[in-house]
């Protein structure tokens, strides 16, 4: 199956008034095409900073290395006149807030007509035709109404697949979903990840799904990447993670998922989130983990294949820690 995206050994600093945020620390990880790939892990360890990457988007303070290879072009190398012809076209991004991403002074019409003709060299009249075929795709009855309302005069799940009609106008080959359904009410979010997914099987793109949520991961994504403090601990495709999780940060974060069949009490995970502006050695995960050895503290685990698709950096798993014991 041929690769989508790539992303290969990426470190992101931030330089601030308080000292040097490390970030990201070697990310490595990759889509497949028509894939729905599902990055989970808590607030602030660097989901949307990876993300935000691959559009190259990250404030002046960033100090980036690595490979971010997009069809076998690596964006880190782009000139920024190619990263603007590249995003909104081939690389479309959601928000999980939709009133913050419209514009509330211009109608959702002039706005899609906006993206429209800047993306597709349309006529106005092209344009609006293309809206109004878009605002039906995602489930939105009277287009016209739509495209003459003002983003406030809608609801949140309708702002919400405006913005998924606006990323797929240029029939990109990559949707980069950032919690998309945070700020929506339950039974939205599962109109909004039932959508996703119908489109997804409709136009064959790929999906970057970034979430918090457990629940989401299980519903939508074929594949899972577990992030924490800057770093994925475990790869894997979804039953796999669900059923048999490796790492102890994963097996963790599914001991405090409420099971009404077992009501089994929760194992909530001792400690806190380090500080990126001074993180723990070797694996950032060691002060928290009740397995962790002397090698944790000294060695960052490489992500290793321990089956078929299931990769896992864990000194438990093999390296140095077999050899210490």
């Amino acid at each position: 199956m041929s690769k989508v995206l790539e992303i290969r050994d990426l470190y992101i600093n931030f330089r601030t008034m308080w000292g040097v945020a490390k970030v990201l620390n070697g990310v490595s990880f990759e889509i497949n095409d028509g894939e729905i790939f599902g990055l989970v892990g808590e607030t602030g360890c660097g989901k949307s900073v990876t993300a935000l990457s691959v559009l190259r988007l990250l404030p002046s303070n960033a100090q980036i290395s690595g490979q971010i290879i997009f069809k076998g072009e690596n964006l880190l190398e782009k000139s920024e006149e190619e990263m603007r012809k590249l995003r909104g076209k081939e690389i479309s991004i959601i928000f999980q807030d939709p009133m913050t991403s419209l514009n509330p002074l211009f109608k959702i019409g002039d706005q899609m007509v906006d993206i429209i003709t800047l993306h597709e060299g349309l006529s106005k009249e092209e344009a609006l035709e293309h809206a109004r075929n878009l605002i039906k795709s995602v489930g939105l009855s009277d287009p016209e109404r739509i495209l003459n309302s003002y983003p406030h005069e809608l609801s949140g799940g309708m702002r919400q697949r405006i913005m998924i009609a606006m990323a797929l106008s240029s029939n990109p080959s990559l949707l980069i979903a950032d919690e998309p359904t945070t700020a929506l009410d339950v039974t939205i979010q599962k109109q909004i990840l039932k959508l996703i997914l119908d489109l997804r099987d409709r136009y064959s793109f790929s999906v970057l799904l970034i979430t918090h949520d457990l629940g989401v991961v299980a519903e939508v994504c074929d594949r899972v990447g577990v992030m924490y403090a800057g770093n994925i601990v475990e790869i894997a495709p979804t039953e796999e993670l669900f059923e048999n999780p490796l790492h102890p940060y994963t097996q963790g974060l599914l001991s405090v998922v409420p099971d009404p069949r077992t009501k089994k009490p929760l194992k909530p995970l001792r400690g806190s989130v380090p500080s990126l502006l001074n993180p723990p050695s070797g694996c950032r995960f060691h002060p928290r983990c009740d397995y962790a050895k002397d090698v944790c503290s000294r060695v960052k685990p490489e992500l290793i294949e321990r089956s078929p698709g299931h990769f896992v950096a864990c000194h438990l798993y093999g390296g140095e820690a077999d050899v210490e014991g």
